[in-house]
């Protein structure tokens, strides 16, 4: 076995000893420190740390078990291992050394080949003392590693504070949530690090101060991506560092959408199934309207047999009569009737189409198409109610050539498409005396989708504000508008029923943008 990296301080008050020792040692081919005294032997350990001490018993002024006392005070040196020397006629010597700790013995006079083999062994045991200790640290450090790894590969945060609220663990996933390296985060206060967590202090001083686990459920973050819900859990950790805790960070933001989405999906089935009985209740009477206005149209507007007949026998002028009604606007009022009567059934086809939850209404339509009736029934709706503000709008359209067709239930896209042009209309006359009142509509294909953007120039929203708009079943006041659930409606038929994208937003341009993306497959 190689000892050319090791050492040994012999310490013997004898010269002749001392060169014994040496001459007998040579030949392990380890380094050799020679001291006369217990002085000597100390100064010379405060300039290298020995693999091994030979130290004689029997010295003037300090004997051995002085010198031994004091090397065992330092604690570079209280682990090496020592071997005293000491006369076959001392045996009390020997059963006190073994007694204090040392490893082993060299009798006077010596062997040669024994104080050799005896050094030797022990050297060996340094060794491979030495051996376990490097295995034990490099199983440490792998040890570490992994479990470094699998904290760093965790998909929450975890952020581990000492008993100060200082940060001593910092993994990847605060990281990157947070934009602060670990070296940067290391030995900072966690609220300069992440102000948001001012709010969880008491909570993390309680499980610190008390050892106990204590929870955050649902928190509500506000971010530049949005909105965020998460679960925070602070756990007093039992180390050698006491009062330290780990505070784990777990996003559930899309456990909470999911959890919407089925609320919402079930919400709107149970409305869609009472719009559904509604409609029906109200279709018959809705269509004795429709017909009976048109009867009336008819039978006040022609000149049949039936009326001129009836006209004759009572002595009527049917011109002065026709005459009389235009003057009324009666004919506008009956028209008024009709068309009101025909939106209305739209709407109530609508709501009906809600009440089905399977895929048969699917069928593959050309967006353009839907655009235009969307566009007929705003038309339509204005028309009814006697307003001109749609026609006094600009509206610009650019399509993108070859667009396939889209597979969709259209009357749901044509709702959607209304309530975005409506949307935009709402958004022009909340500006007073506006010119150049404007909608442009654009259809292109973006990421496999057909993506439609309805914008507008009109009173510019808050997209924080807008975020509510998205919630469905909101009923509250936004900007005084009482909004109509219909572009929460809007969002429900495109992402849930047609796996698309809605988003509301502000375009570079300063101006509303509602778009939608419709898959191609």
């Amino acid at each position: 076995m190689n000892y050319d990296h090791m050492s040994i301080l012999i310490v013997d008050d004898n010269p002749i000893n001392l060169k014994v020792l040496s001459t007998s040692l040579k030949g392990l081919g380890c380094t050799l420190v020679l001291a006369d005294d217990g002085d000597d032997a100390l100064a010379r350990l405060d300039d290298f740390t020995p693999s091994l001490i030979l130290l004689d018993i029997m010295m003037p002024v300090m004997d051995g078990f002085d010198l031994y006392g004091f090397i065992r005070e330092r604690d570079e040196l209280k682990d090496i291992p020592i071997i005293f020397i000491t006369a076959l006629s001392e045996p009390e010597n020997e059963s006190r050394a073994l007694s204090l700790g040392a490893v082993d013995f060299i009798s006077k006079p010596f062997n040669p080949e024994i104080v050799k083999l005896r050094v030797e062994n022990s050297l060996k045991l340094v060794k491979y003392t030495e051996l376990l200790k490097q295995e034990k640290e490099q199983q440490k450090n792998r040890f570490l590693s992994y479990v470094s790894s699998i904290i760093n590969s965790m998909p929450i945060c975890l952020i581990g504070l000492d008993k100060n609220l200082y940060v001593n663990r910092w993994n990847d996933k605060i990281i990157d949530i947070s934009g602060v390296s670990e070296e940067n985060a290391i030995g900072r206060y966690i609220v300069d690090l992440l102000p948001h967590f001012k709010l969880e202090l008491d909570l993390i001083k309680d499980s610190r101060d008390n050892r106990i686990v204590r929870k955050s459920q649902k928190r509500l973050r506000i971010t530049s991506q949005g909105t965020k819900y998460e679960n925070v859990t602070i756990f007093p950790v039992d180390n050698d560092e006491k009062d330290s805790v780990v505070v784990l960070i777990e996003d559930i933001t899309d456990q909470v959408e999911l959890q919407n989405m089925v609320i919402q999906s079930e919400r709107a089935k149970t409305i869609g199934n009472l719009a559904a009985g509604i409609s029906y209740e109200i279709m018959n009477p809705l269509a004795g309207i429709i017909q009976n206005s048109q009867s009336l149209i008819s039978r006040f507007g022609e000149s049949v047999p039936g009326n001129i007949d009836i006209a004759t026998k009572y002595n009527i002028n049917l011109n002065d009569l026709h005459e009389y009604l235009e003057e009324r606007h009666i004919f506008e009022m009956l028209n008024s009737i009709k068309t009101s009567g025909i939106a209305a059934s739209h709407v109530i086809k609508t709501l009906t189409s809600f009440s089905k939850s399977d895929y048969s209404n699917m069928v593959y339509s050309p967006i353009d198409s839907l655009i235009t009736q969307s566009m007929d029934l705003a038309r339509k709706r204005f028309r009814a109610e006697n307003s001109n503000s749609f026609k006094n709008i600009i509206i610009k359209e650019s399509v993108e050539k070859n667009i396939p067709n889209i597979l969709c239930e259209p009357i749901k896209i044509v709702q959607v498409l209304l309530n975005m042009f409506l949307f935009a209309e709402r958004n022009i006359y909340m500006v007073n005396n506006k010119k150049d009142r404007e909608i442009v509509i654009t259809t292109t294909i973006e990421d496999n989708a057909v993506r439609v953007s309805v914008e507008d120039n009109g009173l510019l929203w808050d997209v924080k504000k807008l975020e509510t708009l998205k919630h469905p079943y909101f009923s509250g006041k936004i900007e005084k508008i009482n909004e109509d659930n219909s572009l929460s409606l809007s969002k429900f038929i495109i992402e849930d029923l047609h796996h698309g994208k809605f988003l509301i937003d502000v375009n570079s341009r300063g101006r509303n943008i509602v778009s939608i993306f419709l898959p191609l497959k």
